[in-house]
């Protein structure tokens, strides 16, 4: 479609004013001018280009060997995200793609991260162009290096350090509350006597008159620690819950009339499964799941019938963007619009978030959009339908019930009348099993005694 071949304009767009951080660019589109790049610095450029909200993010990374010079950027860990755009590679001023070197990144990265997540990098080599070979794939973005092996250790070392000289990496600490504390030794000063602690009152005799056996059991004073129990009276939140309760195994009818608590309908189990009794059997709801097919419904009715309800941000929030991922918004606006976002186009890919919808007014809406841009950039979808679908999908695995969170039985029951209200309530949008039913035959045949 025309979007997508925008999209992939942009995006080579996007690499050669990285690979030439010292030519003035710009952008024309339909006798607009979209993007206007005065020459500069490295850093300047990819501020430009990324938005002001990577400057703080930027550790310079440099390092020069008889191999050739490696020097750029990376981010900083707190910054990282899952998807991996913003992630580049320059050689001798040409963008390549290289598995094997972002995978050297990574390694650095590694005790930094959390799983699934992607820091930015801008890295670039300087090395002698008869040590490569570029005729390995027809688009000539993938190299092969002389000395890979040599490189790898050289880039991974050079990430690593960066991140260590920017305190990127976690630093010894010496001023630790519960740290020894060990004085420095004084020779012109005499040692102190050190102190016993003696007390005058104890009677080495007095255990043993009670204890005269060896094998005797050892004394406990139970009258003393009786009294202990009566002079303290429990107050109204230690008084025992079984206390009114008959503890026997067979009680009288009498207290069938008794005021008894309410037995909820449904249990969780380990803040992640719902269990419930229903005719035929135990039913196990994923939680997690359950609600994410809930949302992924509402949220495709929202968009499909462009009746999404939105929530007012108190503060608009301002979300800066490069041109390929301004391009994939415009491109997902009116969907977004449709399922509750309000959204102004700024000057230099910059847009105003106004309103969110109001299934997830409770998160950061900058992350939601970005997530949003992250997703299609990566699925690259252009049939209308599967754009919505996959919408839909990145929003209702953003706002969905995580796993870990404590459920009401009014929440427990709501989400259940909500997810067999669904048309396919048995299996999330991806594909993954909700519902698992334990059978009352299966039940009888585990608790079958074995005689």
């Amino acid at each position: 479609s025309n979007e997508s071949e925008r999209r992939n304009i942009l995006m080579e767009i996007e690499r050669l004013v990285l690979a030439n951080p010292d030519i003035e660019f710009s952008l024309i589109e339909n006798d607009i001018q979209t993007l206007q790049l005065p020459p500069g610095v490295l850093r300047k450029r990819i501020v430009q280009l990324v938005g002001k909200n990577i400057n703080q993010q930027l550790i310079e990374i440099n390092e020069e060997t008889t191999l050739g010079k490696i020097h750029g950027y990376v981010t900083k860990p707190e910054s990282a995200k899952k998807s991996r755009t913003n992630q580049f590679f320059f050689v001798n001023g040409r963008f390549i793609r290289h598995p094997y070197f972002h995978r050297a990144v990574m390694t650095a990265f590694e005790p930094l991260l959390p799983p699934n997540k992607n820091p930015d990098y801008f890295i670039y080599f300087e090395v002698d162009p008869s040590s490569l070979d570029v005729n390995i794939h027809p688009t000539k973005t993938e190299v092969k290096f002389e000395n890979e092996q040599a490189l790898w250790q050289i880039l991974m070392v050079t990430v690593k350090e960066a991140l260590g000289k920017f305190n990127a990496l976690p630093p010894l600490d010496f001023d630790r509350e519960d740290a020894i504390e060990i004085p420095i030794y004084d020779e012109s000063k005499p040692a102190p006597m050190p102190k016993v602690n003696i007390n005058p009152n104890y009677n080495p005799f007095h255990t043993i008159q009670r204890n005269t056996h060896p094998n005797s059991l050892p004394h406990f004073d139970w009258e003393t620690l009786y009294r202990g129990f009566k002079k303290e009276k429990p107050t109204e939140a230690q008084v025992d819950p079984l206390a009114n309760t008959n503890t026997g195994l067979f009680y009288s009818s009498e207290n069938e009339n008794a005021d008894t608590e309410i037995l909820p309908d449904h249990y969780q189990y380990k803040q992640k499964y719902i269990l419930t009794s229903v005719k035929s059997g135990l039913m196990i709801i994923d939680q997690h799941r359950a609600h994410i097919r809930i949302l992924f419904d509402t949220f495709l009715e929202q968009i499909k019938n462009k009746k999404g309800v939105s929530q007012r941000v108190l503060f608009p929030e301002i979300i800066e963007l490069s041109p390929s991922e301004a391009a994939t918004l415009s491109s997902i606006a009116e969907d977004l619009q449709a399922v509750g976002f309000e959204l102004n186009s700024l000057s230099n890919h910059s847009f105003a978030i106004q309103g969110i919808p109001s299934e997830i007014a409770s998160s950061d809406p900058i992350s939601l959009i970005r997530s949003i841009i992250e997703k299609s950039m990566e699925t690259a979808l252009d049939v209308k339908s599967e754009i919505q679908e996959s919408i839909a999908l990145s929003l209702a695995h953003l706002a969905a019930i995580p796993y870990g969170r404590t459920l009401t039985p009014e929440e427990m029951s709501h989400l259940i009348n909500r997810l067999f209200a669904c048309r396919i309530p048995n299996y999330s949008p991806d594909g993954h099993p909700i519902v698992s039913l334990i059978s009352d035959e299966e039940i009888a045949k585990k608790m079958k005694s074995s005689r």
